[in-house]
């Protein structure tokens, strides 16, 4: 239930905040906030790519491309147009590009109408792999899981998600789940011992003030996501803030973890 009244009371506000656009005839470059995401889960070497275009700040209005106004990636000299894609949210654009693995550089081009074109690049992140723990690994309450991966890289950081999902018995006797997740930041070394009991300790601090009782005998649901993230600041070009950013990441899902109901 107190899950259910944080979406219900954050849900007006977002839609509320995406209710207006502007199209983009009527916005100069220097106006426009854009952010651009891309992700690629290691090693399938398919690229997703989310761009969002909005009025002077990322809370702004919602931008409609129009008047031809359109966003092109190449990867390695091979374009795709970035299509729209509309919700009940806002509008933003996407397209996928297969890099088989590549390493190489990608460039975006924002060909418009009575504005000025822009073109800027982003180089993709060494790709990775975590070689343990692996799925179906169990972890018990104290233990500190050693995440690794290769090939390190030193000079950089890693970003390190995990994420528990255990069961809880409501005050109807209801079975219920509840859902925790922290995010670390590391050096990219190689190694990282994952600190699961930050997530332990919230997830009883949750359960309690939603009055539930901890099913300790059933296990937790355990998953960590590992990434590397390089990011170019697009502020020459478009709004303050306005970014590119590509996250490599891989992922052990499946893990059980025994949490115990008290700390």
């Amino acid at each position: 239930m107190f899950k259910l009244l944080k979406i219900l009371a954050i849900l007006p506000v977002a839609i509320a905040l995406s209710a207006c656009s502007t199209d983009s005839s009527e916005v100069d470059n220097q106006d426009i906030y854009l952010s651009i995401k891309m992700t690629e889960e290691s090693p399938t070497g398919l690229i997703k790519i989310n761009a969002e275009f909005r009025e002077k700040h990322a809370l702004g209005n919602s931008i409609i491309l129009v008047d031809g106004d359109h966003l092109v990636v190449s990867f390695n000299g091979t374009p795709e147009a970035l299509s729209e894609d509309k919700d009940i949210i806002d509008t933003d654009y996407e397209a996928s590009i297969q890099t088989e693995g590549e390493l190489g550089v990608f460039n975006f081009s924002f060909n418009r109408t009575g504005f000025e074109s822009v073109s800027f690049d982003i180089d993709a992140p060494a790709s990775f792999q975590i070689s343990s723990p692996q799925a179906g690994d169990t972890f018990y309450d104290g233990e500190t899981p050693k995440l690794n991966w290769s090939p390190a890289n030193p000079e950089g950081q890693v970003s390190v998600d995990g994420h528990i999902k255990c069961f809880a018995i409501e005050e109807d006797l209801e079975l219920d789940t509840d859902n925790e997740n922290e995010t670390w930041t590391a050096l990219d070394t190689g190694s990282y011992y994952v600190p699961l009991a930050e997530l332990a300790r919230n997830m009883r601090f949750e359960v309690k003030i939603e009055d539930d009782v901890l099913l300790t005998s059933k296990a937790c649901e355990f998953d960590i996501k590992l990434s590397r993230e390089n990011t170019t600041y697009l502020s020459d070009y478009f709004a303050s803030n306005s970014k590119v950013s590509m996250q490599k990441y891989d992922v052990v899902k499946n893990m059980k973890f025994y949490i115990n109901g008290f700390d």
